[in-house]
């Protein structure tokens, strides 16, 4: 299972993954932690990437 997600916020097209781990110790889980980038940059130009392969 991959522990990731991405989310395009509409108001402003910007878009942020979310990477999340359980934390474990002894074999019990006693916590999580995320991590947020924004990859709005990124996004775009994998947009403009594909537009003009597709032109």
């Amino acid at each position: 299972m991959k522990n990731e997600f991405s989310f395009k916020k509409e108001e402003t097209n910007q878009v942020i993954k979310f990477y999340f781990e359980t934390l474990h110790y002894d074999e019990e889980g006693f916590g999580t932690i995320l991590v947020y980038r924004d990859i709005t940059k990124e996004y775009e130009v994998d947009h403009m990437k594909s537009e003009f392969v597709s032109t």
